[in-house]
């Protein structure tokens, strides 16, 4: 199966036009879960989604509290580097580990949750990352 790319911004990275939501796979256990998942069976959805040729997964810290960027590195970390997806992590906001939403901080908060999300999902390059919130700066949980 063959999926259209197209360029994202001016990045020099060509994603496809569908990508792989993270966010169910971050399991219950938080306010906004989809209740209990099963890890393997996540990582073989996923892997099935990059069979299909999606090239790009999205997740972010407040996924499950940070578990769905654990399964995500897992999953990647298994894969050829030749094969692997991109990965987007929403960063600044929560605050890592916690469902709280402050202000203040600013670029040391966007700084901090990358750093936190490369640790969780265990890669060793910097994803490229994205805010949701235009106005949100978060502060430390």
């Amino acid at each position: 199966m063959q999926i259209n790319r197209r360029p994202l911004g001016s990045s020099g990275l060509q994603i496809t036009t569908v990508g792989f939501g993270a966010w169910a796979i971050g399991g219950g256990g938080w306010s906004y879960g989809w209740g209990p998942q099963d890890d393997k069976a996540s990582e073989d959805t996923m892997r099935r989604a990059i069979e299909l040729g999606v090239n790009w997964i999205d997740t972010a810290a407040i996924y499950g509290l940070g578990h769905s960027e654990q399964v995500v590195g897992r999953f990647v970390r298994s894969l050829p580097a030749s094969e692997r997806p991109f990965i987007f992590t929403k960063c600044g906001c929560p605050a890592a580990g916690t469902a709280r939403f402050e202000n203040g901080g600013g670029w040391p908060i966007l700084r901090n949750s990358r750093f936190q999300s490369r640790s969780r999902h265990g890669l060793c390059r910097r994803p490229p990352a994205e805010t949701r919130w235009k106005n949100c700066r978060c502060g430390r949980g």
